[in-house]
């Protein structure tokens, strides 16, 4: 499923926090009170592109795979091809 940046960026809370991950849309509500650094880190991320955040804290491959459990879709125009047009 495609999402625009504007319905990611409604998702910054506990209730529903996204965030974006090299153009894929995670909902990591579920992971917020497992996550190994607190939720807090996710929480300040919700709603956004945490790409840059993810890859340079150097995740294990362990937590590339954990990753795409919470993958719901892609960032595009809404109804468009999921390209990625911006950063958000």
């Amino acid at each position: 499923m495609n999402y625009s940046e504007e319905e990611v960026a409604k998702h910054n809370s506990e209730e529903s926090c996204w965030i974006v991950i090299n153009g894929k849309v995670l909902d990591v509500t579920r992971w917020l009170k497992r996550h190994p650094g607190g939720k807090s880190v996710l929480l300040e991320l919700g709603g956004r592109d945490a790409s840059f955040d993810f890859t340079s804290v150097g995740h294990s491959g362990g937590a590339w795979k954990e990753m795409s459990k919470y993958e719901i879709g892609v960032i595009g125009a809404s109804g468009g091809d999921g390209k990625r047009r911006s950063a958000l």
